[in-house]
């Protein structure tokens, strides 16, 4: 079973920035009928968090892979020292 854990300060702050991106891209959305500027504001925005959001993605990538590395890197020397390789 899961235990009901209270969601830490980033988690509402992300719940907290979606719940108002999805506010401002509907107001967009609306106002954008009737005049062209807030549809190409809309358009703005969703480039921008999507740029955003991919950019975030590979630094995690980027992260996950160095430290697989280091780890490995780790593991080799340990396993040199005590003679786990063959030469």
């Amino acid at each position: 079973m899961q235990k009901n854990n209270p969601p830490s300060a980033t988690e509402e702050e992300e719940v907290r920035c979606q719940y108002l991106q999805r506010v401002l891209l509907d107001f967009l959305a609306v106002n954008g009928q009737g005049d062209q500027s807030f549809n190409f504001a809309r358009h703005f925005y969703i480039v921008i968090w999507f740029k955003g959001a991919a950019d975030e993605i590979s630094r995690h990538l980027d992260f996950s892979v160095k430290s697989n590395r280091k780890v490995k890197k780790k593991k080799a020397k340990s396993k040199k020292k005590k003679g786990g390789f063959k030469s």
